[in-house]
């Protein structure tokens, strides 16, 4: 069983924020870390209202006790509705 060691708060920016509604769908995998031992992977859709710039969504970050250099995992922003729209960045909050 693995502890929970924080997570990731991946933020997505709509560049478009008047067109109503935006969407964007969004995925973890890929990288140098491992995705049910280093953070658990996660997918689903970001909805932006009117005026909405600013929309986050969260990856959990593993504890798996091994000393390890740092390690990534890659985001994947795709199908945008309509087509506008988002960049993303991500920093690191621990519990």
């Amino acid at each position: 069983m693995y502890r929970n060691a924080g997570y990731a708060i991946i933020l997505v920016t709509n560049t478009n924020p008047n067109v109503e509604p935006v969407s964007v769908s969004y995925s973890t995998g890929g990288g140098t870390a491992v995705a049910g031992t280093d953070y658990s992977a996660v997918n689903g859709t970001l909805t932006f209202t009117n005026g909405v710039v600013l929309e986050y969504f969260l990856v959990p970050i593993l504890l798996n006790n091994s000393v390890q250099s740092n390690r990534s995992f890659n985001v994947t922003l795709y199908g945008p509705t309509p087509p506008a729209c988002c960049t993303r960045q991500a920093s690191r909050r621990k519990p």
